[in-house]
């Protein structure tokens, strides 16, 4: 059976990010989704689940889950290795590269699992929503970024 670890949703659901959960549970109804709070160790510290998703949080959120997955960055390190799927949407990405950047210069040092890193701009967010299609079906996103 099919198990995907949904990483915090009670911090990373911004911009209904929860609704790429539902679309995955429409698409997968056969797969386990493993909701894993805060307050728990992740499910993928002891088992290797076939997808982990993180989805947009705040910036303090940001910080506090930066501290709590530092102790297991050498695992994460090693399910990157394995080629475990991980579906990272929007800020949460930030998360793995080497530090965020605040408008004051200060950096908070992230995971540093890829050589990339972000640099806040608060005050010149960018919002935009996108209509595309995909073979026959037409799609709608929304975007909002200031990093």
């Amino acid at each position: 059976m099919t198990r995907i670890e949904v990483l915090f949703p009670e911090f990373c659901s911004l911009f209904a990010d929860s609704s790429n959960i539902r679309y995955l549970e429409k698409c997968l109804p056969d797969a386990e989704f493993v909701f894993t709070s805060y307050m728990n160790d992740p499910l993928f510290v002891k088992e290797q689940p076939d997808l982990i998703y993180m989805g947009a949080m705040t910036e303090s959120a940001q910080e506090k889950i930066i501290r709590k997955l530092m102790p297991y960055k050498a695992r994460i390190a090693e399910l990157i290795a394995a080629d475990v799927p991980m579906l990272f949407t929007n800020n949460a990405v930030e998360i793995f590269g080497q530090y965020i950047e605040n408008e004051d210069g200060s950096k908070i040092e992230a995971l540093d699992l890829y050589p990339i890193y972000a640099k806040r701009d608060m005050m010149h967010r960018f919002n935009c929503l996108v209509r595309g299609h995909f073979d026959d079906i037409e799609i709608v996103g929304f975007k909002t970024q200031f990093t």
